[in-house]
């Protein structure tokens, strides 16, 4: 029998202690990554490089605090791991207050340089926090607390306090400090985190009054070393959820409900999820998710498909089946833990999958994929995780693979028929049997996860070519979203649309190919200004955009001007020249007068000389992300920096969800200009293609923009009784939602 040396009972209460320090260090680290990345926004820009760069760092951190943990646990007795870990943090120290701490070169690379940044600013602060998680918990192993043998409980607290700084961020932090005093703030919580973790290693190391006690058995359920079986087990469990949690989010937040912050929610589910599997008395949950998900998730493979619900509805489907879906998963990794002395190790693996899960969704999906396609290959995999009978020998194995190809032949069956065929004034009754049958089959399966995995994989490939009708003639994707091409139901013109924001519309009848219409038209407020402008006979020989779009804009241009585009995302540079779907590029861009810069606005326009433009368009925000760094007030010093004296901005502020005359209203006021706003809702979609859009048009006097504005659709653009005006420094977006 193996011995332990026990640390005497102490009277402070343990549970406590190691959860509250559990508990801060999930609030710094989960709030560490927005503030910062947002601190960087106006050096670096909003390009996918910059995210994906971030997204990477920090996982990447994250698992080499993970693995720090494991083996300083694995190779030194525990006074050389305190030891070593006060080192660290001492050393983080001197890395505090927070901040940028690398002067940003231009000629460098900018991947590159956030990399520096990050590591040089925050990369030893951010790793010792991150192996707190693993370390507190074996450390608490050794406390002789009655729970000390299985302290996987504690990692309920640590994810707590991740899901509080979650919210906090944008509903508390971000409303009510500016940046640098968020710096302050967590770099003391960074200190009294440093206190926590010294009480916890006190109470953890050995000292007078210890007594040997037998040293925690292994459990049947993992008994002995972990094997590379149990290995990949963990990595596959943490790996789904993960990439379950990316795929609906980007699912909701595209093709169904683009609201701001809606992103919030999953990941706090996908932290709930986490709390609950490693709480004490979760069982009864887990049982219930168990047995609930196959429902949700017939239900939600046939909206998919017929899209019968409601847009609130439907969104509230899929976040309760990720839901479901992830607490199944994480309850099965917690059933599978290893006994406390692989505790480190189950972590680290753990923290790998999580890795893993982003990369796919992040990095290789995007690449790889046109539409969200990641999303049903992670429901297929969580339905192939799920629990259940997996004995039966070779028949049962052939079984579990003959009946999901008996789903595929009939759903494919179906397809043809209905494609060759059709059901007349019966098709709606057909397909609804058929769509239900297909559920039915695929339910019938839960209780095999091999065949129900290929049951779901059978449904949604049978689904997704049933021939559904549809005005979308082509589809591709980016960093930046999923792009297609649809057309209009009467075949009048094309649209550019991500997800359910309509980027820019075109006839297609060819006489009309220069005709700028959507938000552009001759007849809205765009239209209004360059007319006026070029009836006043003010100068416009030299023009700025920010943002493509179709290229509507371009044909705004008169012989001898000189145009600038800068757009960000080279699919749209790429869909808008492309003559078999628009014609705006290719009918009014005119090489020796137009200039295309790729980049974020903001960078690249520092490029341009002082005073280079007559007129600056900004139209970057009618998306449910918006830019923020391109609407504060460093953004606009730079706005009038490059324009003319006599100079004008006009800024597209159309948009869902968000009242940015409030914005643009305050930044006016705050630098001393006058501003003048045009809701133009007059529609007419269906025969002109123009649709309603908001303009803000800025300027340094009001007598240039009178000329220009007149009439009674133009108004006077004030701040209300509190200005809101955005900085780098602070921003506020609840404050501006409708």
């Amino acid at each position: 029998m193996r011995l332990e040396l026990t640390p005497a009972r102490p009277i402070v209460p343990l549970v406590g202690v190691f959860g509250t320090a559990l508990f801060t260090s999930a609030f710094l680290l989960f709030w560490i990554q927005p503030l910062f990345a947002k601190a960087t926004l106006p050096y670096l820009g909003g390009t996918p490089a910059v995210w994906t760069t971030a997204m990477v760092f920090f996982q990447a951190a994250l698992l080499a605090a993970y693995g720090y943990a494991h083996w300083s646990c694995r190779l030194l007795p525990p006074v050389l791991q305190v030891g070593l870990h006060g080192l660290i943090i001492l050393a983080a120290l001197f890395f505090l207050p927070i901040g940028i701490r690398w002067q940003f070169d231009p000629a460098w690379h900018p991947v590159v340089q956030f990399l520096l940044v990050l590591t040089t600013s925050i990369g030893l602060p951010f790793f010792a926090i991150a192996a707190t998680a693993p370390l507190l918990q074996r450390w608490f192993s050794r406390t002789g607390h009655a729970s000390s043998d299985d302290p996987y409980f504690l990692y309920g607290a640590s994810n707590l306090g991740s899901v509080l700084a979650l919210v906090a961020f944008p509903f508390v932090m971000e409303p009510s400090f500016r940046l640098a005093q968020q710096n302050w703030l967590w770099s003391f919580g960074f200190c009294v985190l440093g206190v926590l973790i010294l009480a916890c290693a006190l109470l953890s190391i050995p000292r007078v009054g210890a007594t040997l006690r037998p040293a925690p058995s292994s459990t049947t359920r993992n008994a002995g070393r972990s094997t590379w079986f149990d290995r990949g087990r963990w990595i596959i469990l943490a790996m789904v959820p993960s990439s379950l949690m990316l795929g609906v989010t980007a699912h909701i937040t595209t093709d169904l409900a683009p609201f701001p912050l809606l992103w919030v929610v999953p990941l706090a589910l996908y932290l709930v999820t986490y709390v609950i599997a490693f709480s004490r008395g979760s069982g009864r949950l887990l049982r219930l998710a168990y047995v609930v998900t196959p429902y949700v998730l017939a239900l939600v493979m046939v909206v998919f498909v017929a899209g019968v619900m409601n847009v609130f509805t439907s969104v509230l489907l899929h976040l309760l089946l990720f839901f479901l879906m992830a607490l199944v998963c994480h309850g099965e990794l917690v059933r599978h833990r290893p006994q406390v002395a692989q505790l480190t190790e189950f972590y680290f693996f753990m923290s790998l999958g999580g890795v893993l899960g982003g990369l796919f969704n992040g990095l290789f999906a995007p690449i790889v994929f046109n539409g969200i396609y990641e999303y049903p290959i992670a429901i297929i995999a969580a339905a192939a995780l799920r629990p259940g009978a997996k004995d039966g020998g070779p028949k049962k194995w052939a079984r579990d693979i003959a009946w999901p190809t008996v789903v595929l032949v009939v759903g494919m069956a179906f397809n043809y028929a209905n494609t060759r065929y059709g059901f007349g004034s019966a098709a709606r009754y057909v397909t609804a049997a058929y769509l239900g049958g297909i559920a039915i089959m695929v339910f019938a399966f839960k209780e095999r996860p091999l065949r129900y995995g290929l049951g779901v994989l059978a449904a949604f490939v049978a689904f997704s070519s049933s021939g559904k009708k549809t005005n979308t003639l082509y589809e591709e994707r980016s960093f930046f979203g999923v792009y297609r091409v649809a057309e209009s139901r009467d075949g009048q013109f094309r649209q550019l649309i991500s997800g359910t924001t309509t980027h820019g519309i075109q006839p297609i009848d060819p006489t009309r190919w220069r005709d700028p219409v959507s938000y552009y038209s001759k007849a809205g407020p765009l239209g209004q200004l360059f007319a006026a402008l070029h009836r006043e006979g003010r100068p416009t020989a030299r023009v700025g955009v920010a943002g493509l779009g179709l290229g509507s804009t371009l044909c705004y241009a008169r012989p001898g001007e000189k145009w600038t585009v800068f757009e960000i995302d080279p699919l749209v540079v790429r869909l808008a020249r492309d003559t078999r779907w628009f014609h705006y590029w290719s009918e009014c861009f005119d090489p020796e007068n137009f200039r295309l810069h790729m980049g974020d606005a903001r960078l690249t326009l520092q490029d341009e000389a002082d005073g280079a433009l007559d007129f600056l368009m900004l139209d970057a925000y009618n998306s449910d992300a918006i830019p923020i760094h391109l609407m504060t007030r460093e953004a606009l010093a730079l706005y009038l920096r490059k324009t003319a004296p006599e100079g004008i901005i006009a800024f597209h502020i159309s948009n869902r969800h968000l009242d940015l005359a409030r914005v643009v209203a305050g930044l006016a006021a705050d630098a001393g200009l006058q501003a003048r706003i045009q809701h133009h809702g007059k529609a007419d979609t269906e025969t002109t293609g123009a649709t309603a859009s908001h303009w803000v048009v800025v300027a340094r006097r009001m007598d240039i923009l009178a000329p220009i504005t007149a009439g009674d659709a133009w108004k006077d653009l004030k701040p209300g009784p509190s200005p809101l005006v955005w900085t780098d420094d602070y921003s506020n977006l609840i404050s501006v939602l409708h």
